[in-house]
């Protein structure tokens, strides 16, 4: 009978002594395997749903008849699609091997460049993708040119870079948002395995 981590969890204590080493790493072996396997699946989810909304932005702009607004649209989100479909896949090519903390290591480094990346990208690649849509939008191509006109470049480079500032920290404060709720007790879990595993190794027959 396949042998459960409540199980592995009862047949022995996890506290770092000498004996049972072989059951306490087989514990967090076990726990690593299972907070991945849920991190990974969460982070398909959220990558699927992305599509899903290509199609809402899509449908919706045509309606509204901005057909160049939605083709940008629809380009942009369509390679973000594809970015995380090789990050996703990325964290799956690595293999586990004898030492399931060297494994454990590189995914929980793989992640936090994957978390350091996407923030970046919202904070400082969103507003430069939003910018150029979102007056044509909100006011219209022909308000956006007599509001161009009508103003001189430093009123309009100053307007620029305060929106900047505003839809840059509201990037980086959703995704941050999105992260914790969505990942860090799966993250948080991964860490305090690794954690366990590096003092497993550290004791005489690790």
């Amino acid at each position: 009978m396949k042998q459960t981590i409540e199980d592995t969890w009862k047949a022995g204590s996890i506290e770092l002594e000498n004996d049972n080493l072989p059951a306490k790493r087989n514990y967090h072996k076990m726990n690593s395997k299972l907070s991945i396997d849920k991190l990974l699946k969460a982070t398909k989810l959220d990558n699927y749903a992305l599509l899903v909304i290509i199609v809402l932005v899509g449908i919706t702009l045509f309606f509204l008849k901005e057909l160049i607004v939605a083709a940008y649209c629809i380009l942009l989100l369509s390679i973000l699609y594809v970015s995380n479909r090789k990050r996703i896949r990325s964290l799956e090519s690595i293999k586990i091997e004898n030492d399931n903390y060297t494994y454990l290591k590189s995914f929980h480094e793989n992640m936090q460049a994957t978390i350091r990346f996407y923030t970046k990208l919202m904070t400082f690649g969103f507003p430069l993708f939003v910018i150029p849509v979102l007056p044509w939008l909100i006011l219209g191509k022909t308000e956006v040119l007599k509001i161009l006109s009508e103003n001189s470049w430093s009123k309009t480079a100053l307007t620029i870079l305060i929106v900047y500032a505003a839809l840059s920290t509201c990037g980086f404060l959703a995704y941050r948002l999105s992260v914790k709720i969505g990942y860090s007790r799966l993250i948080s879990k991964i860490e305090d395995n690794l954690e366990a595993l590096k003092q497993l190794n550290t004791l005489p027959n690790g």
